[in-house]
């Protein structure tokens, strides 16, 4: 088997960002894939739209009136500039403290961290005009290393876009040492639509179909990446773990999904959760470690031995992960954390 979960890894390492024709690819293989082990997969289609960026530019102005321009990326789904941009003094924000804090209204900030909403929020109250997030080290050359472009999360949206930019950390360095007394940004956004799909198959129950355990993975990465460990490992296992479920059926339903798109907003853990709705009441666990001999001694045990509870730490970091208008979980009082008996499978 483990040679057998080394070549499929090996068929689907390469980059295949949500809605490319690589990621259709992965999905193709994964449908041959499923009816080898012989199901036949549903094909769940959804879309989504995304603000992605037509034009972005970055030049320094300079006190004896030079130009210089440096190249930079738009963040998907961030906010556009006039078309005439935004010039602004430019001020790198190595710390969020107060004093710092101070002194970045109307300005445009240059960070080297990836925002949290928390950090994001800072920014935004101290009256930011727009932001440069960095994209890898020091080290890298033009040769050896690309522009990443990111996407200004869903927990931020809620505190409100901004224009936003990744600069390579190299020329970053060198923005920061030519001292522009001002730069000019622009950014411009177009929505599209993306189509992707996820894939699942329902593993009917012996005893109890109508209980229903879920274990799922997603087969999409981000650009530049091959994905190998991000996603590509579980997607592979989830195929195994199908492998498991046909020679030996559990007493719970198991359904196997593949979700498409998790890399741009779990796009499809949303369409599945939308398009299931009905069933949602029925799931009584997510995929968990170990799948084939956890699923299924899950699946096979007389009494489920896991209880339906949300640890009040974890409700507190999922909100504030998601932003509390976006987590269904905000809705709810906490559940504090019981004492559970011991149990061995």
């Amino acid at each position: 088997m483990s040679l057998k979960i080394y070549e499929r890894l090996s068929a689907i390492s390469f980059s295949r960002p949500s809605g490319t024709d690589k990621e259709k690819e992965v999905a193709s293989f994964l449908e041959k894939e499923i009816r080898k082990i012989g199901f036949e997969p549903e094909v769940e289609t959804f879309e989504y739209t995304r603000k992605v960026p037509k034009k972005a530019t970055l030049t320094a102005i300079y006190e004896n009136g030079e130009e210089r321009s440096f190249s930079v990326t738009g963040v998907i789904d961030s906010s556009s500039t006039p078309e005439e941009g935004i010039t602004a003094e430019l001020y790198y924000l190595s710390s969020f403290d107060d004093v710092s804090l101070g002194r970045i209204k109307g300005k445009v900030v240059l960070i080297h961290d990836r925002l949290s909403p928390k950090t994001y929020r800072k920014l935004k109250e101290a009256g930011i005009v727009s932001y440069i997030t960095t994209s890898g080290t020091i080290r890298d050359t033009y040769e050896n290393s690309d522009l990443e472009t990111v996407r200004f999360r869903d927990n931020l949206l809620d505190i409100g876009a901004v224009p936003a930019f990744t600069i390579r950390m190299i020329d970053a360095v060198e923005l920061l040492k030519s001292y522009p007394q001002k730069v000019r940004v622009t950014l411009s956004l177009k929505e599209e639509k993306v189509e992707s799909q996820n894939l699942l198959v329902k593993v009917q129950g012996t005893e109890y179909p109508e209980e229903i355990l879920v274990a799922g993975a997603h087969y999409d990465s981000v650009p530049f990446s091959k994905g190998s460990w991000d996603n590509g490992a579980g997607t592979v296992e989830i195929l195994s773990l199908l492998e498991h479920l046909k020679d030996h059926p559990g007493k719970r339903t198991v359904y196997t999904v593949w979700f498409g798109s998790e890399e741009t907003g779990l796009q499809g853990s949303k369409a599945f959760v939308k398009r299931h709705e009905k069933e949602l009441g029925k799931i009584l666990e997510k995929e968990a470690g170990f799948l084939i001999r956890i699923v299924d001694r899950l699946a096979n045990s007389i009494v489920f031995p896991i209880p339906r509870v949300i640890p009040e730490k974890l409700r507190d970091d999922l909100i504030e992960y998601f932003s509390p208008s976006r987590s269904a979980q905000s809705e709810l009082p906490a559940i504090k954390e019981e004492k559970i008996s011991e149990f061995h499978f």
